[in-house]
């Protein structure tokens, strides 16, 4: 039989180690890549973790516009406050109250913070007061940058001169400034 190996021969110079392995120059260069890497990585899972976040606020802020909606359809008015423990009455042109509807809270089954909302009760100026036929909810997202898209979606309201606070309390005009972030929608 022949052998049909064949055999190289390595010549090694006396006193002279081969050694295996990685230079420190290879090693930095690839500790360099994975850390790029990383802190790529990283900054676009915070992006991501902001639009979740803006699109959680969002829903939410569809949840409560649906409750008042719903307020509104049982009561004809819409509540002068978010507040869950007010019972939300309105007065007649006389003075007499014509009808109080359940707390707000009935209506919104979520567990939702409804501090992170900023709401005003509106109604046509020749309306009594507490007659509330409008609203305006705002609320500030995470992303406050012009281009997230969502800013473009809201309504923007900056008041109008026919509508005005309804009740005594809350505000006429909720903040609406895209540059701060504040997402808003006006109904009606």
């Amino acid at each position: 039989m022949s052998r049909v190996f064949m055999s190289f021969p390595i010549y090694i110079k006396r006193n002279k180690r081969i050694q295996s392995g990685f230079t420190i120059l290879e090693l930095l260069v690839v500790i360099a890549m994975i850390t790029i890497l990383l802190v790529i990585m990283f900054a676009s899972f915070g992006k991501a973790k902001t639009k979740a976040s803006d699109d959680v606020k969002i829903n939410n802020l569809n949840i409560v516009i649906l409750a008042l909606e719903q307020y509104h359809t049982q009561c004809k008015v819409y509540p002068m406050t978010l507040d869950l423990t007010a019972n939300n009455v309105y007065p007649t042109s006389g003075g007499v109250i014509a009808m109080s509807c359940s707390q707000f809270s009935e209506y919104l089954r979520s567990n939702i913070d409804l501090s992170m909302f900023q709401y005003a009760s509106l109604r046509n100026a020749n309306i009594p007061t507490g007659y509330c036929s409008a609203y305006h909810i705002s609320m500030q997202l995470d992303n406050h940058e012009l281009n997230n898209g969502k800013l473009a979606e809201d309504s923007d309201w900056a008041g109008s001169s026919s509508l005005t606070k309804c009740g005594n309390s809350g505000p006429s005009v909720v903040p609406n400034d895209d540059t701060q972030g504040y997402y808003d929608i006006k109904h009606p």
